[in-house]
């Protein structure tokens, strides 16, 4: 109820603020999201299928001939979908800046046209998977304008932009008059740093560097992220993350309460030979989840681990997910969660 309400003043809020409605989607059918390029099924094994609307279109608008850090624009693009899976999928969210990097930083930002202030989450999760694709097709991060329209009319559009380093705030991205700066903190990009010196510790001396612990100082550290390399069963990181990518959006579209208890699999067209699968041992918060496959992102590019991952997550040093990011058939033991994968 209390969700309900707060959806409907935004929705007051943004009315009053703009000048100009926010076209928004059709009242939610309650089936989970596919785009067009995907294949999924949930824990009842029963395929999903409910692909973007078709009055949803996205389009690159400009793009730049110079390729990007591409592990860094990876990351971004991550950072993004993991902080768009958190929010309603029903409802409306602020255009934000997500910032990713080192020595260079990648800037992703969700804008919206002059006189609106908000934008359907919808149509983020649909702009940044189709960007995402769009991105794994091309197997090369660019500077782009992406944009978004429904029904023929502009929604928004996402810009993939190259930073200065020491640069965290994004000015020229808001809504309004679309020189309003986005509201960011620098809290996305402490996350991203805490990621990757958590990564950084995991391999001790004595450590196997096939099974490793990552640890983050998450709810008092009571959080650890379990991985095993199956080194048999390489894969590229375009594949590795065409699967992150769908699964953050994937699962977007689930109703909150299914986000957290629904086992699934999930399936690219782009890359048919891999999967990415979930299975939790009870109800497990969702952010948990998604900031796993996050935490999995920065493991990925900062040691390169271009392999199928068998993956768990602990909560007081007790399983409550497990999953794998992996090729091969979809054998009945491969199904969400097993880590006999070496074998398939």
């Amino acid at each position: 109820m209390l969700n309900l309400f707060m959806q409907a003043l935004l929705l007051l809020l943004a009315a009053s603020c703009s000048t100009t409605a926010i076209p928004l989607p059709d009242a939610a059918s309650g089936t989970f999201l596919v785009s067009p390029n995907t294949n999924a099924t949930t824990g009842l094994g029963v395929p999903v299928h409910a692909p973007v609307d078709p009055r949803f279109r996205a389009h690159v608008a400009v793009e730049g001939s110079q390729v990007l850090d591409t592990d860094t624009g990876l990351l971004a693009m991550t950072q993004m979908m993991y902080q768009i899976s958190l929010k309603d999928y029903n409802g409306i969210m602020s255009p934000a800046a997500y910032v990713s990097g080192t020595s260079e930083l990648v800037s992703v930002e969700i804008k919206v046209p002059p006189g609106r202030y908000f934008i359907a989450t919808q149509y983020a999760v649909w702009g940044s998977q189709l960007l995402g694709e769009h991105i794994l097709s091309h197997r090369a991060v660019r500077n782009v304008v992406w944009t978004m329209t429904w029904d023929g009319n502009p929604v928004g559009h996402i810009e993939i932009t190259r930073r200065p380093p020491a640069q965290l705030s994004i000015s020229g991205s808001g809504g309004g008059n679309n020189r309003d700066p986005v509201p960011l903190t620098d809290a996305n990009f402490r996350l991203e740093t805490q990621l990757r010196a958590a990564v950084a510790a995991a391999v001790v001396p004595g450590d196997s560097a096939e099974e490793m612990t990552l640890r983050l100082p998450l709810r008092d550290d009571r959080v650890a992220m379990g991985y095993r390399v199956i080194r048999n069963k390489p894969m590229t990181k375009w594949e590795l993350f065409a699967n992150i990518f769908g699964a953050l959006g994937f699962v977007s579209s689930f109703p909150p309460r299914e986000k957290s208890r629904q086992t699934w699999v999930y399936t690219s067209n782009i890359f048919p030979e891999t999967h990415i699968s979930y299975l939790p041992e009870r109800d497990v918060e969702y952010q948990l989840r998604a900031w796993a496959a996050y935490l999995t992102a920065v493991h990925i590019v900062q040691n390169q681990l271009l392999f199928s991952l068998a993956l768990t997550i602990k909560l007081d040093g007790e399983v409550v997910c497990k999953g794998a990011i992996y090729r091969g058939n979809v054998a009945p033991r491969l199904l969400p969660g097993s880590t006999d994968l070496s074998k398939s």
